[in-house]
């Protein structure tokens, strides 16, 4: 039998480790799992821990889903920034993996987010979330939502240029959008007369005789596919509208008839849904982008040094372009960038808006986030002396990577090539009142030119 001392010492031993515990990190955890789950889901918490160690994390829907996004994200990486894709430098690869992210961003906030009963608009582009041909002066909005539901679009054209809405048709929520539906611009809207405001229903139905309102109707989409809604909002000023802070927007969507009430907690099933709409979305923005030459766009021209011939978006049959929008793009290649450049010449036309901006390989803007000059509208063209109030005529313009030593003559403009060898120049003419003659560029030496 133990001694009565050694009983003793025992106890004091155990009660020094039991005040030890409680001035612990270990007893305050304790305490503040209690104390939000209570005794009952303090243990049920634990249980599920045991088990996860011994079986293995919960299998749902959700996370397999998430997975099937992770191994897209890894074939992305691997298979589409690769030299077959012309990803071949360490910066290519960093500018392509940028863009991975910058699309998991915008799949996330435009289709994870996205309930299709209750729509709502998300910016898709901005100054550091660049994809799919970003513009430095124009905001674009998405939207997706329930090929069956009818809803109404509330908005109010303030200081933009051109206001348009486009409904596209696509195979799936996050699928890349294979023709126009519908669409229409501010100059057709019904706006009112005291602030400049519009009301647009969107329907699946025809618009019934004796409605009023402005009516879009995408009731002839083929069977089993999807709408997206774009707005987009083009600006023409002295600062470019994506670096503006000045400008606002006032745009909604909600669905025509209300009382629909908040919607339940996201289900597995549901979430496992959304997910593989991001998926689907970052997919077929890289994996899935086309790469035959003879599938390309008419407007763009695959010959370095010269702009594919000015076309109008409504005589193309696919892609994600604007239908009131004239567009002529084509590459620009140096040999000796810190010796070249290219004068960009041509008569700029009368329309609502017009400019130029240059893109690298995966269809995103230089830096002007930084304060580089890498586009250009004609409120900007300061030096080509268009006239001022059509803001039409000649126009110069030298893309480099410095300019001349002896200075710009004063007609001309200057773009930076950020010291690259290669990118694309991408021209929009929106509303044209007449032809647009196509620019032509000139491989020159940059101190050469006077």
């Amino acid at each position: 039998m133990p001694s009565f001392s050694r009983i003793l010492l025992v106890l004091a031993i155990g009660v020094a480790l039991f005040a030890a515990f409680l001035a612990s990190s270990a007893s305050a955890k304790l305490r503040i799992a209690v104390e939000l789950l209570g005794w009952k889901g303090f243990f049920t918490v634990a249980r599920d821990t045991a088990a996860s160690r011994v079986l293995g994390s919960r299998r749902t829907r959700s996370r397999e889903a998430f997975h099937r996004l992770l191994d897209t994200l890894s074939e992305a990486d691997l298979q589409y920034c690769v030299p077959q894709r012309r990803v071949v430098t360490e910066e290519e690869i960093v500018e392509c993996e940028r863009l991975i992210s910058h699309l998991i961003s915008t799949g996330f906030r435009l289709f994870y987010e996205a309930d299709l009963d209750r729509p709502h608009f998300e910016p898709i582009v901005g100054p550091r979330m660049k994809s799919l041909g970003d513009n430095p002066d124009a905001f674009y909005f998405n939207t997706v939502f329930n090929p069956s539901g009818e809803f109404i679009v509330k908005g109010r054209v303030l200081r933009e240029v051109y206001l348009s809405l486009t409904i596209y048709e696509a195979p799936c929520v996050g699928c890349f959008s294979s023709k126009v539906i519908v669409d229409v611009n501010h100059r057709n809207l019904k706006l009112s007369p005291k602030d400049r405001s519009f009301e647009i229903v969107v329907s699946p139905h025809p618009k019934p005789k004796g409605e009023t309102r402005d009516w879009l109707y995408f009731g002839n989409m083929t069977a089993g596919s999807f709408p997206q809604l774009i707005t987009r909002h083009y600006y023409e000023g002295e600062i470019s509208a994506q670096l503006d802070p000045t400008i606002r927007h006032e745009l909604s969507i909600e669905p025509l008839k209300s009382g629909q009430g908040p919607p339940a907690r996201l289900s597995d099933v549901q979430s496992a849904e959304r997910m593989e709409r991001v998926r689907a979305f970052v997919h077929s923005h890289s994996l899935g982008m086309l790469q035959d030459p003879a599938k390309a766009p008419s407007w763009f021209s695959f010959t370095p040094n010269k702009f594919g011939p000015a076309v109008l978006f409504r005589n193309e049959v696919e892609g994600l372009g604007a239908v009131d929008i004239v567009y002529s793009a084509g590459p620009f290649k140096f040999e000796d960038p810190d010796r070249q450049g290219l004068v960009i010449s041509g008569q700029m036309p009368r329309a609502a808006f017009a400019n130029i901006a240059l893109w690298n390989k995966l269809l995103q803007t230089f830096a002007y986030e930084t304060g580089r000059t890498i586009s250009l509208n004609r409120k900007q063209m300061k030096r080509s002396r268009l006239d001022p109030t059509n803001l039409t005529g000649p126009f110069k313009i030298l893309l480099s990577k410095r300019q001349p030593k002896n200075g710009l003559p004063d007609d001309m403009e200057w773009l930076d090539s950020e010291g690259r060898e290669d990118g694309t120049m991408f021209w929009r003419f929106l509303l044209p009142e007449e032809d647009v003659v196509t620019p032509v560029a000139t491989l020159v030496n940059i101190d050469d030119v006077k």
